[in-house]
């Protein structure tokens, strides 16, 4: 490892990673850099076989630095971290954590999201607080062992990239889901689709129907998600997950039902040919 000087214009302009957090967040409560610090002038990079840079920290700094809200050093020291491609700096980067704030779980998600050029439009995704819906999913999909369990976020994000574009267009809300139902619709949309979306669009408007002692699958699922609202943890939406499946498979075959919907297995959701659609 070697280091160099650069003046702050020339590290604004080093390409910033692209697992970067959640700049613009951060900057706007990065009060402590409004303060010079000796400890300010410290930042690295990776460098790639053609020699370029990558940031593997400072980009809040370089962010005000160049929108002159603080003061700036009059120049920097880099550390140089020599890497063989551009895998191994975004790899890299999740062992800096930043020295100007902890990178939190929120803030990968946000850098997952960077990483394949999504720009979330609905509050819920925006809000980055995915993880735990991934990671139900994930183990739905491969299972959790030491060799299935993922390398880090960026994985999960990447891995249902197309699911996470789709729950955006449902322009949901802050808080107008759980992880059990997140994760559910990103397993439904793994195995159906767009076909399952209606669905989806029902349980978030309220519009199921019950009559008779008998329920729509989405009326069933709206009182179970009502009747678990306190519920929290792993298991919980674990559970949650897989009762939310079941009403998705009751929906698609048009079937009602007198209580709330029984937990599938999610360990063969993905692999188990789906049942005929009603006609």
């Amino acid at each position: 490892m070697s280091s160099i000087r650069m003046t702050c214009d020339e590290w604004i302009k080093v390409p910033d990673n692209p697992r970067q957090r959640d700049t613009e967040r951060h900057a706007a409560k990065a009060k402590h850099l409004l303060v010079l610090s000796p400890t300010h002038v410290h930042v690295s990079a990776a460098q790639l076989p053609d020699k370029s840079l990558i940031k593997l920290d400072g980009h809040t700094r370089a962010l005000v630095w160049g929108r002159r809200i603080a003061k700036r050093p009059p120049y920097v020291e880099v550390a140089i971290i020599p890497v063989s491609s551009l895998e191994e700096a975004k790899a890299l980067y999740g062992h800096y954590d930043s020295k100007d704030a902890l990178e939190t779980a929120t803030d990968k998600i946000s850098g997952g999201f960077n990483e394949i050029g999504f720009q979330p439009k609905s509050g819920l995704l925006k809000s980055g607080r995915i993880g735990s819906a991934l990671r139900i999913a994930w183990v739905a999909l491969k299972g959790w062992s030491k060799e299935s369990a993922p390398k880090d976020t960026y994985q999960m994000v990447n891995e249902f990239a197309e699911e996470i574009l789709a729950l955006d267009d449902m322009e949901l809300s802050k808080s107008a889901a759980t992880s059990g139902i997140i994760a559910a619709f990103l397993l439904s949309y793994r195995k159906h689709g767009d076909e399952c979306v209606a669905f989806w669009r029902a349980v978030f408007a309220d519009a199921g129907t019950k009559a008779n002692g008998q329920m729509d699958a989405v009326q069933a699922l709206n009182e179970l998600i009502l009747q678990r609202k306190d519920r929290h943890g792993g298991s919980a939406m674990t559970d949650l997950c897989a009762r939310a499946l079941h009403a998705y498979e009751k929906y698609r075959n048009e079937e009602l039902l007198g209580i709330v919907p029984r937990p599938l297995n999610l360990s063969g959701y993905l692999t188990k040919k789906p049942g005929k659609k009603a006609a």
